[in-house]
C-alpha cells in the first residue's frame, strides 16, 4: 500500500479528531485511506483496501482506517470491517 498520501509526523502532532497530544505515550496513527494522523481510540477500525488506498471489499487486504473512511464506505450498515477498539475485541473473545 502507497503511503504517499499520509501526513508527515511531526514532534507536535495531534490527533485529527479528538485533538489529543501525540507522542511516545499516546501513539500517532496514520489512516490507510485518508493519510490522517490519528489516536488509537480514533483509528480503530478497518476496512478492505486496494494498494492505491480505495475501499475494494472484492480483492482488498484489510487495513486500519479512521472512523470517517470506515462510516464513508459504501456498505457502511453492513457487519463487514469490525472495529478494532479493545472494547470490542473484549467483547469477541
Amino acid at each position: 500500500m502507497s503511503k504517499a498520501h499520509w501526513q508527515a509526523d511531526t514532534p507536535n502532532d495531534t490527533c485529527f479528531r479528538c485533538f489529543k497530544q501525540l507522542g511516545r505515550v499516546n501513539r500517532r496513527h496514520h489512516c490507510r485511506r485518508c493519510g490522517r494522523i490519528f489516536c488509537d481510540d480514533c483509528s480503530c477500525y478497518e476496512m478492505k483496501l486496494n494498494k492505491d488506498a480505495n475501499h475494494d471489499p472484492a480483492k482488498g487486504v484489510w487495513c486500519r482506517v479512521c472512523q470517517t473512511c470506515f462510516e464513508d464506505r459504501k456498505g457502511y450498515l453492513q457487519e463487514e470491517g469490525m472495529p478494532l477498539c479493545v472494547c470490542a475485541r473484549a467483547s469477541q473473545s
